[in-house]
């Protein structure tokens, strides 16, 4: 919310100093292509983390509150205790997350305490090529008013 202030009043302000409207529409649409990119990214690096994961027995253990990002589910790995890369989905929380008994097939990185359950693969391959969509197409929009 506060970001959203803040661009608000530097467009006003850019606007006061003289600054074109087309000007502020094509900067604003870098920043979106670029945010895009950065998600699209980001969801990459974790499809190809998941190529070379580790496929190991699991034991759901509870939800942890992680501060701003919400609850991740933590499962038992070898003795262990793991987060899961993803927050929960807060619909599906009681259908994904039934009992502590529940086995599930996940993947630990290396010596980091990150596993991908069957939510995060459907996140990542969702994630993936619409994020690769937007901001391609943001892109053309922008290359297209040039």
């Amino acid at each position: 919310m506060e970001f959203i202030m803040i661009a608000i009043i530097a467009i006003v302000v850019m606007l006061l100093l003289g600054v074109s409207v087309f000007k502020i529409m094509m900067g604003v649409l870098w920043v979106l292509d670029g945010l895009a990119f950065l998600s699209f990214l980001f969801f990459l690096i974790a499809a190809v983390m998941s190529l070379f994961t580790k496929k190991m027995q699991a034991r759901y253990l509870r939800l942890e509150k992680n501060g701003r990002y919400g609850e991740h589910a933590v499962y038992e790995v070898a003795g262990e205790e793991c987060r899961n890369l993803f927050p929960t989905d807060h619909f599906l929380k009681d259908l994904l997350y039934r009992s502590e008994d529940v086995k599930v097939q996940v993947g630990k990185f290396g010596k980091h305490q990150f596993v991908l359950d069957k939510l995060s693969l459907v996140i990542i391959g969702i994630g993936l090529p619409v994020f690769l969509l937007m901001a391609v197409g943001i892109l053309m929009l922008t290359v297209s008013f040039l």
